[in-house]
């Protein structure tokens, strides 16, 4: 099972009132090689725009410098695109598509069970956790009092089905 299919079923089970929209095209410019979220999530308490960072090793980073790196199980190094920096233009570019989303959209970037943090500094503003975790907020953040009303959760989910299904017809078409 792929990240994106457990945090997609565990949403499911725990949280079965949210809305998953996958692989949604943040940068219609530059086409299939834009930015794209993995993952977005409507809840009554929030828009989480979900970056899943899929890797197998230790995780070492900053948000603060850009330097991130990935020490795999074998050793050897690689240094890794900043997930915080890119996490932030998604929300920007998310922001700008989705009309009257930003107030209430919270990045998030979620590891999965192969991976380590061993040392990481993030920006405040976006949330870096496990999947367990972030489900349980996500469980416990049904009970709080309503953050979005109904109607605009009801013009947010449009807005984000037809920015996914515009994602699929421009992926198709290469």
């Amino acid at each position: 099972m792929t990240l994106a299919e457990e945090v997609k079923s565990g949403i499911a089970q725990t949280v079965p009132d949210a809305r998953v929209f996958t692989d949604i095209q943040l940068d219609s410019r530059r086409g299939e090689d834009g930015e794209r979220a993995n993952l977005v999530v409507l809840h009554r308490s929030g828009v989480y725009l979900i970056d899943l960072l899929d890797l197998s090793g230790m995780l070492y980073g900053s948000s603060a410098t850009g330097q991130w790196k990935l020490k795999q199980n074998d050793g050897s190094e690689t240094y890794i695109t900043d997930p915080v920096q890119r996490c932030l233009q998604q929300e920007q570019l998310l922001s700008r598509k989705a009309r009257g989303i930003g107030p209430y959209l919270r990045p998030v970037i979620l590891y999965g069970d192969d991976t380590w943090i061993v040392d990481c500094t993030v920006d405040p503003s976006v949330s870096f956790s496990g999947v367990s975790l972030f489900l349980s907020e996500l469980m416990l953040r049904s009970h709080d009092k309503e953050v979005i009303p109904a109607a605009q959760r009801d013009i947010f989910a449009k807005q984000l089905t037809m920015l996914q299904m515009l994602s699929g017809k421009r992926g198709k078409r290469s």
